[in-house]
């Protein structure tokens, strides 16, 4: 390493991330100037964020600005810097896995950022009606908690879901939800509902996919 050890080196890696972040930060929030839409003139990272598609749509000089900023480091400092919203997911049935006709428990894991988890709400018909999940105790604040809910299956097509609430009242959105919050193309801090098709044979597949 010429005399450089490996320490430093990490060091310094650190500190220039660190000083990229910073910069993309300031340029951010003093260059991108909203005037016409009746907005304040700087903007942050969590503006342009929300409003990532507005933004391009209204303002594509702008929007071309935002994306050399964003594209570096400053995408770094973001993705690490934001609390973690509200999820859900069913690890039981999911992708790739068969089920057998009967009764069977519908399982998964709930987490949110910002405090503990209020309720978690099943769906086996893709969103049309809900069911609330039994949580397992203990249920503690930033950490997973299990639920779980009876199922009796039949050899029917079923679309699995679970919707996530948490103690501050935040719940976890739809995807057509959250790609017309956010950025359409982006998966950073992914939070929306995640389903799984099941159908007569008993395979699960990921229903996006």
């Amino acid at each position: 390493m010429g005399g450089i050890g490996k320490g430093r080196l990490a060091l310094g890696v650190v500190l220039v991330t660190l000083v990229a972040i910073a910069i993309g930060y300031v340029i951010a929030s003093a260059v991108v100037t909203f005037r016409d839409l009746g907005f304040r003139a700087e903007i942050d990272f969590f503006y342009i964020a929300q409003n990532y598609r507005a933004i391009g749509a209204v303002r594509p000089d702008d929007f071309r600005l935002i994306n050399l900023i964003m594209g570096g480091a400053g995408v770094a400092g973001l993705m690490m810097s934001l609390a973690m919203s509200v999820k859900s997911v069913i690890t039981a049935p999911s992708g790739q896995q068969v089920i057998a006709p009967g009764p069977r428990q519908i399982e998964g894991l709930a987490w949110s950022g910002r405090g503990r988890i209020a309720r978690v709400e099943l769906s086996i018909d893709d969103g049309r009606t809900w069911t609330e999940a039994r949580l397992q105790a203990p249920v503690q604040p930033k950490a997973l908690t299990r639920f779980s809910l009876p199922w009796d299956w039949h050899n029917e097509r079923a679309i699995l879901m679970s919707r996530a609430t948490d103690e501050t009242g935040d719940m976890q959105p739809t995807r057509d939800i959250w790609h017309d919050t956010f950025a359409g193309h982006s998966f950073n801090h992914f939070n929306a509902i995640q389903a799984w098709s099941i159908n007569r044979s008993g395979e699960v597949k990921n229903h996006y996919a």
